[in-house]
């Protein structure tokens, strides 16, 4: 749903299920379990009047570039572990699920429907919305609606020695 401004409040509002966020995307009134995603912005203006003309999203607020170390992760030692990073140790958060002893996947965990962070689920092999139940292969694809958008897959290596691994946006 289209979130909206309540200025009475100074909170962030989903019209179709009543949850409210703080202006920092802080969780103040369930249902919802996370924070929507937050991109920065930019106000681009006429240079003749100083009038804001209209808002322009930097696509590069969520980008990812983190190599780290498999034992600061244990579930990412064994195949079929996975975990969530979130900020600040990545600028969005990202599901990172171990395939087997040379293969990682890797993808923006925020649900293009609802907006909250996916969880794998080891039973199904994909990923899970726990906030709309709209489900995602690990390359990113929609297996189950609502959502309609993929996730975005992101490049997940791991180096020659098997001790850490690296996270790039393509």
């Amino acid at each position: 749903c289209p979130l909206g401004f309540n200025p009475k409040d100074m909170l962030v509002e989903c019209p179709c299920h009543g949850s409210r966020f703080t202006t920092d995307g802080q969780v103040q009134h369930a249902p919802a379990l996370a924070a929507p995603p937050l991109y920065s912005v930019k106000v681009i203006t006429d240079p003749t009047t100083g009038e804001a003309l209209t808002l322009a999203i930097d696509t590069n607020a969520c980008m990812v570039d983190v190599t780290l170390n498999f034992s600061d992760y244990p579930d990412l030692q064994v195949t079929g572990g996975s975990v969530v990073l979130n900020p600040p140790t990545v600028m969005c958060p990202v599901i990172v699920v171990r395939k087997s002893n040379t293969e990682l996947d890797a993808l923006d965990a925020t649900c293009t429907h609802a907006g909250c962070t996916v969880a794998f689920s080891a039973g199904n092999g994909d990923l899970e919305c726990p906030c709309h139940g709209s489900r995602y292969g690990l390359d990113g694809s929609v297996l189950a609606p609502p959502s309609t958008v993929p996730l975005r897959k992101l490049t997940a290596t791991i180096d020659p020695t098997g001790t850490s691994f690296h996270i790039l946006s393509m």
